[in-house]
């Protein structure tokens, strides 16, 4: 994809291998807090015709993990851009992945297709503080008695923490000030009341609090997304997140953390069934 199709698709990070490295890693911090892929409410058989989609794959690190749980499954990953995918010649043969806008109407083949649609991490997707047009899209994927699950770290829940009491975290603080206006992210705490106003049913979210001795890693890769979001922001003069001054501070901020400072973020998934 050209830099200037890369801006048109609205895409708030990067798409360079320092990107998909941090996606990999991301998937994998996330799978250890969360201790599983798909949640075990939701129940999955191993055959040809149980069908599971990744929408915003990414890398598609997401389905290939899957792929060594469910070898048999279909699995199908989607994102707005090819531009991160391995290639397909080296993909699992039951592992396929393709390209369509999660905005825009869903194409007729796969309306209806899919036993579980997974989501993760749209709070750079999601425009207007409303997510109601990419979660009809998933509904309409799914097939009667499908599942979704969307995983979000939710900002209300942050906090700045430190191992001793002593330890300064001003940098880390002052560069959440700046950055939480921009976040529009409200909507994340309302994701299963627009669950249930889409019809689907047995919602239910499930909170997966960062214990200690991983808070540190989670905030390394949260900067690495910050580090992304600054570059970016380089190329608007009036952007608060560009600039030398905050890259300033979030160096500063990144010696905290090498101190004992973090970020914790809780991560949510809300899960909810198509009525049959």
């Amino acid at each position: 994809m050209s830099s200037q199709s890369h801006k048109l698709d609205g895409y708030g990070l990067e798409r360079t291998h320092l990107s998909s490295a941090r996606l990999d890693l991301q998937h994998y911090l996330v799978k250890d807090i969360l201790r599983y892929n798909i949640h075990p409410d939701i129940p999955v058989r191993d055959e040809k015709d149980f069908k599971i989609a990744d929408v915003g794959t990414g890398t598609g690190i997401w389905v290939i993990d899957v792929n060594r749980q469910l070898s048999t499954a279909s699995i199908d990953g989607f994102d707005i851009s090819a531009d991160q995918f391995p290639p397909k010649e080296w993909l699992p043969s039951n592992v396929s992945l393709g390209t369509f806008d999660a905005l825009l109407p869903i194409p007729d083949e796969l309306i209806e297709k899919y036993d579980i649609i997974h989501v993760r991490i749209f709070v750079a997707v999601v425009k207007n503080e409303d997510p109601t047009p990419i979660l009809k899209n998933l509904i309409s994927m799914l097939k009667p008695g499908g599942y979704v699950q969307w995983t979000e770290f939710n900002p209300h829940s942050e906090r700045v923490t430190s191992a001793r009491p002593e330890l300064k975290k001003t940098a880390l603080e002052q560069v959440q000030g700046i950055i939480n206006p921009h976040m529009h992210c409200n909507w994340v705490a309302r994701l299963s009341q627009l669950f249930t106003q889409q019809g689907l049913t047995d919602v239910h979210t499930f909170y997966h609090p960062v214990s200690p001795e991983m808070q540190v890693a989670a905030t390394r890769v949260i900067f690495m997304a910050r580090h992304e979001i600054n570059l970016k922001a380089q190329a608007d003069p009036k952007s608060p997140l560009g600039g030398a001054e905050f890259s300033k501070l979030n160096a500063e901020a990144f010696e905290e953390l090498n101190q004992g400072v973090a970020l914790v973020i809780t991560p949510e998934v809300t899960v909810g069934r198509k009525r049959v």
